[in-house]
């Protein structure tokens, strides 16, 4: 397992939490919507 590997598995973890907090916010945000 090369270094590079590594890094590139580290920023994929990356981008796949990043995608869940969007991911939530925007749920919370139509929830506010239909809620109102």
């Amino acid at each position: 397992m090369t270094a590079e590997y590594t890094n590139w598995e580290t920023e994929f973890v990356d981008v796949k939490f990043v995608d869940q907090r969007l991911k939530s916010r925007f749920f919370k945000i139509m929830d506010a919507f239909a809620a109102a």
